[in-house]
């Protein structure tokens, strides 16, 4: 899960340009020096900056790093006012949640780890409460683990005639001055095509905001899901919405 996760700068003084994985290619990493320049290991980002200023001392940048990786750093925006902190590299792990045989078995959880995270950032918007990032994480392998262990390593639900269908939810409005986002989504396995929608109501059940589109080259129907809810997050972004809660049909995400 580490390689899903990329530190984004901020002051640049808690993040050792050689150890810290603060640059995103295929995945999260660190850059690549150059062949004839010396190493300082205890080298900071913040060493790379003018000094009292926001901006990178672009002659130390291309004599540390490779000439591709120099361009990289000097394309980031580093800000005084914030501390660094980690992200997630969500293409990289949506990226590494295709390879069924792939050996980092971890990354089947992290469908989990996001909507968790979710749910405890409006724990502590609409109540004021939060829980550690240990317990976040632990609930997320519980929830993982029970779904596969019903549905199988494949993720395809198994089918058992003698379940009788789920009953139908009805839409429960969001507290006042919130908004809600649902996201559906549809998956066919032939072709590999996916369509995903969204729409924004308020408290009242008025709609807000809502758009549709289809993808191309899903292998699964969870990664139609996750293709689905990255969209619906970048949608809410772009349009500028604030205090928005995401409902999903799909089970898995919920």
């Amino acid at each position: 899960m580490n390689l899903g996760l990329v530190k984004r700068i901020g002051d640049g003084k808690d993040s050792n340009v050689w150890s810290t994985n603060w640059l995103v290619d295929t995945s999260a990493r660190p850059p690549m020096y150059r062949q004839d320049s010396l190493v300082d290991l205890m080298l900071k980002v913040c060493d790379l900056f003018i000094p009292n200023t926001e901006l990178w001392d672009r002659e130390k940048v291309r004599e540390t790093f490779t000439p591709e990786d120099a361009e990289c750093v000097l394309r980031l925006k580093p800000s005084l006012s914030r501390p660094d902190c980690l992200n997630l590299n969500l293409h990289y792990l949506v990226a590494c949640s295709k390879k069924r045989n792939s050996k980092l078995g971890n990354f089947k959880t992290f469908p989990w780890i996001l909507w968790n995270l979710w749910k405890s950032r409006n724990e502590l918007v609409f109540e004021n409460s939060g829980s550690s990032a240990l317990s976040c994480v632990a609930k997320s392998v519980e929830e993982a683990n029970i779904w596969f262990q019903v549905n199988g390593e494949s993720g395809d639900p198994i089918q058992n005639p003698a379940q009788p269908p789920p009953a139908l939810q009805h839409w429960q409005r969001p507290p006042q001055d919130f908004l809600k986002c649902n996201i559906g989504s549809v998956w066919d396995h032939l072709s590999g095509l996916s369509g995903a929608g969204w729409l924004v109501r308020d408290h009242q059940g008025n709609a807000r905001n809502h758009s549709r589109r289809a993808f191309v080259g899903s292998t699964s129907r969870r990664e139609a899901d996750l293709r689905s809810l990255h969209w619906a997050v970048e949608s809410m972004v772009n349009v500028r919405l604030k205090n928005v809660i995401l409902e999903a049909s799909s089970i898995e995400l919920r």
